[in-house]
């Protein structure tokens, strides 16, 4: 099944894997080494994508973390299940 973009319509099947793989190689990246270790650098060499390729589909390195952080986010289920009275994570609950 390949995905779609509301601009463009489908989106072939290689653009997303090579997105999925940077966004992949960005979240782990990020989870060993923060936003500081995650370099243009860092994610070609984990993901295999070249930096021309990255910067393609993303301006810089600070869009790339964005993306794969909310990527995060977003399949987090447990964030579902926040009570609606607090923004809060239930690990930062006193």
């Amino acid at each position: 099944m390949e995905a779609t973009s509301a601009a463009a319509g489908p989106v072939p099947a290689r653009i997303s894997r090579t997105r999925r793989a940077v966004l992949d190689a960005t979240a782990a990246i990020m989870a060993e080494g923060g936003l500081t270790a995650t370099t243009i650098d860092a994610i070609r060499d984990r993901s295999g994508v070249s930096k021309t390729t990255i910067y393609k589909h993303w301006p810089n390195r600070l869009c790339v973390a964005v993306d794969a952080f909310a990527g995060r986010l977003a399949s987090d289920a447990s964030l579902l299940m926040w009570p609606r009275a607090s923004r809060r994570s239930p690990a930062c609950q006193d």
